[in-house]
């Protein structure tokens, strides 16, 4: 008769204490409090309620004077965006009144740069059709939609444009990001050249870049000259 082999039958402490070995340990996959979001405060909303349009620099606030405030944001307070609003009020400052420009009303680091306003907003805006990001309150505006632009009209922004440069190049400004959302529109229409936080003053290296559409081709190290613009 064979004799077969069995194998020991654990006992009932080992298994327990086995399964306890192999037991997954239960964990808590609790989502931390979601932190308060600043933008959804009543303060953040107050304090935003006169904007009528920003950048990637700043603000731009219609004030009840009738004028705008151009200001760094004030949730993040930059050094370097500080130092672009400074010269640019020094460009306006060294700039002589003219029909191409804002009027810079005053500056100061408090209350950021102050300048006339331009309801109609820019000429990027209005070649495109688009309703300008300069109204505090657009519903009560008539829909543009797309416009017709006639070669009278193009032949006089392009004079504007160039009458423009020229008072910046006289002045030793060049302005380094020269395109269509960089004018903005008059009541009758003309142009007036804006936007001088990373432009060339002096000689010294502008911080601005044309974007690609504007870009004349040239190696991209190689900044902004009045042939250039």
């Amino acid at each position: 008769m064979a004799v077969v082999a069995s194998e020991p039958i654990p006992n009932e402490t080992s298994q327990v204490r086995n399964q306890a070995t192999i037991q997954p340990t239960a964990t808590t996959n609790a989502s931390p409090a979601r932190p308060p979001n600043v933008w959804e405060t009543p303060a953040f909303i107050a304090s935003r309620r006169d904007v009528i349009t920003g950048g990637s620099c700043g603000l731009i606030h219609l004030l009840p004077s009738g004028h705008v405030r151009k200001d760094v944001y004030p949730e993040f307070p930059d050094n370097r965006t500080i130092e672009y609003l400074e010269l640019e009020s020094r460009i306006y400052s060294r700039l002589p009144r003219h029909p191409r420009l804002l009027q810079m009303i005053r500056y100061s680091r408090d209350e950021g740069l102050v300048l006339e306003y331009m309801p109609n907003g820019n000429l990027g805006f209005y070649l495109r059709g688009e309703e300008p990001m300069t109204r505090l309150e657009p519903h009560l505006w008539p829909e543009r939609g797309a416009v017709e632009i006639s070669p009278v009209q193009r032949l006089q922004w392009a004079c504007d444009a160039a009458e423009g440069l020229k008072v910046l190049h006289e002045h030793g400004v060049l302005h380094c990001d020269v395109r269509s959302d960089n004018f903005m529109l008059d009541e009758e229409l003309r142009l007036k050249i804006i936007d001088f936080e990373g432009s060339s003053f002096d000689g010294a290296k502008g911080s601005a870049m044309e974007s690609t559409r504007y870009f004349l081709p040239r190696p991209r190290e190689e900044m902004s000259t009045v042939m250039t613009e």
